[in-house]
């Protein structure tokens, strides 16, 4: 049982009490709104009993802390055992209320008060020791924390606000504002937002153990001060500034912009709502897995087998035994079809940085479509999709994707065709290594999978020679090599002749992309702005032999950038002419601003010469 020290107070703890809330204690600056004001630097609002009749002095513990902001929304605790106590000099020299781990410490905000949004939140905390939970907390149904958590400073509003990892013994002011459609978190002074997209309220509040989660601390709660709206930018800063001078915080940086997330590099990514609204069950299949269920259902033409049964795939462990299975993922399943419904049912996951991998049996060099199937029911989770050891998407999210957590309505697919170069065909789930974690914008990076098929055939594009899905500069950049090299690979022949010479890159930029030589950007039109890209590229006759690509000014595939780039793009007649038009239209002679750029490109070239 915890010690606690007697009732009776001496002269020194009174006189110790008296000078401490002279020195610390004042009022903060902005009260519309306040519904909740905790102040362990005021004395006079700590009390050894849940009634607030036996006033606590330094050392004793705290069964009432008062609320200031006139409410009565008190903490409280009943149990002795569980009461925390009252220190000094522990928050930067300010007093705190001291949360025991090994104890078990917690106390309850008064039921009166029930959160919802709008809210702005601060507390200043910090971890004493080693065991490192949360400090405020819901108390009812919903996962909402703010403060510390697991090691971390952190915000959680049924999804990720926010999370760093927290120094044992360094004091944090952290707010967040939570508005109908999202949230912030601020960390002494530094934004530390990691996605504004969580909505969860916190409705009743407790601290330490007193919270819904038995997740308890060794920690110091200093201050709490709670507001029913969203306080102004202006406000924000009176209430921050004045919490950051009295505790004398050291100040954090802002985090960086987060990367963008969902990042399709080859393929395509979506959603489907039904059997025929956004994926594909019409075709042979060679493969049709349902990974973390029973299988033995019919979607379509696709024939879903159990994905255990199926030496394909690992997950950090067996995919041959259920430990990584959850049968019982995403009841929420609505597609109008029962079978499918099953398959989105159960999925198979990982512990990152374990991965999902999956080897597939083919046929070298024939053409597939590949379907990834996921939903997501937990969490703000994240992680990259490789395919044939290629990035395919980076910082692919789930739940973005499907329009929120437990959104029954939609399922993420994700779709590629592909022609593998072996008999082997790879896709990974996991960690590409581009970036410090799977997602960085997304906190579990844990991947899943739901299911997959592999169609025989599949929509080939034609003049997509990385087999990515998309026409882009690499292609043409392919192209052009294969022009130069004269190997008369007949894969690159498009117009059909048996050869491949620059008549096959004209049909590729004309016909395939329908764009005009000199569209750097690839935006569909041949402007200025692709002046200024290829010239920040600075290649232009930079005299280093076949260095030069599309997107670098190598319009005529000669593979470098010269004036007679200028020469290829200006034939076509294409500048500043807007999209390409229609074939029954006329296209306009050369602009004379082109005349006038052909000029200044020969000065140019004689003053360096």
């Amino acid at each position: 049982m915890k010690h606690h020290p007697p009732l009776v107070r001496n002269w020194q703890a009174v006189f110790v009490s008296v000078f401490i809330f002279s020195q610390s204690a004042s009022a903060v600056p902005v009260t519309d709104g306040l519904v909740l004001w905790l102040d362990a630097t005021d004395p006079a609002t700590l009390f050894q009993d849940e009634d607030l009749s036996i006033s606590a002095a330094l050392g004793d513990p705290v069964g009432g802390w008062q609320d200031k902001s006139g409410n009565d929304f008190h903490g409280t605790q009943f149990d002795d055992i569980l009461q925390p106590t009252y220190q000094a000099n522990t928050m930067n020299g300010l007093p705190s209320v001291r949360f025991d781990g090994l104890d078990g410490d917690g106390m309850v905000i008064d039921d009166g008060l029930y959160l919802e949004r709008d809210y702005t939140a601060f507390i200043v905390n910090q971890y004493w020791g080693n065991i490192q939970g949360r400090t405020l907390q819901a108390r009812g149904g919903p996962n909402w924390l703010h403060g510390l958590w697991g090691g971390n400073y952190g915000s959680y509003a049924e999804g990720w606000v926010g999370f760093n990892p927290a120094e044992i013994d360094v004091a944090y002011v952290a707010d967040t504002v939570g508005t109908e459609d999202g949230s912030s978190f601020t960390v002494n002074g530094g934004n530390q937002t990691e996605s504004n997209t969580p909505v969860g309220s916190p409705g009743n509040l407790g601290i330490g153990s007193s919270g819904g989660f038995a997740e308890v601390s060794d920690a110091d709660v200093s201050e709490i001060v709670i507001y029913d709206r969203i306080l102004s930018d202006t406000e924000l800063g009176l209430v921050r500034d004045h919490l950051y001078t009295k505790y004398d915080v050291t100040r954090i940086p802002d985090l960086p912009p987060p990367p963008q997330q969902n990042v399709v590099l080859k393929g395509s990514l979506g959603t489907f709502t039904a059997v025929d609204e956004g994926v594909d069950f019409e075709g042979e299949f060679l493969y049709a897995v349902d990974v973390g269920g029973f299988g033995d259902v019919t979607v379509g033409d696709a024939e879903f087998t159990d994905g255990s049964l199926l030496d394909c795939c690992q997950d950090g462990v067996d995919l041959t035994t259920d430990e990584r299975e959850i049968l019982e993922w995403h009841g929420d399943a609505n597609y109008g079809d029962l079978d499918l419904e099953q398959v989105m049912q159960s999925i198979r996951w990982s512990a990152a940085p374990a991965e999902i991998a999956i080897e597939l049996e083919v046929e070298a060099g024939t053409p597939y479509t590949l379907q990834l199937l996921f939903a997501e029911s937990c969490c703000d989770r994240g992680f990259d999709i490789m395919v044939e050891n290629e990035v395919a998407v980076e910082n692919f999210n789930v739940q973005l994707t499907q329009g929120g957590i437990n959104n029954g309505e939609a399922g993420v697919v994700y779709s590629l065709s592909v022609i593998p170069e072996d008999n082997n065909l790879e896709i990974v789930l996991g960690d590409s290594g581009n970036d410090a974690r799977p997602n960085p914008s997304a906190p579990d990076n844990n991947p899943i999978l739901n299911g997959f098929t592999l169609e025989i055939g599949g929509a080939v594009i034609e003049g997509d020679f990385n087999n990515n899905g998309l026409l882009d500069a690499e292609d043409i950049d392919l192209l052009s090599a294969e022009v130069t090299s004269g190997n008369n690979n007949i894969a690159f022949d498009l117009n059909g002749d048996n050869v491949v010479t620059q008549s096959d890159r004209t049909v590729w930029v004309e016909d395939l992309k329908y764009t005009y030589f000199g569209d750097a950007n690839f935006d569909g039109q041949f402007n200025s702005t692709d002046f200024v890209a290829v010239f920040v590229a600075a290649k232009y006759e930079d005299e280093v032999p076949m260095n030069a690509g599309w997107s670098e000014g190598d319009w005529n595939g000669d593979g470098d950038f010269d004036s007679s780039d200028f020469v290829t793009a200006f034939v076509g007649a294409g500048f500043e002419v807007g999209p390409r038009p229609a074939p029954a239209q006329t296209v306009p002679e050369p602009s004379s601003s082109l005349l006038l750029l052909l000029g200044i490109l020969a000065i140019r070239r004689r003053r360096q010469s």
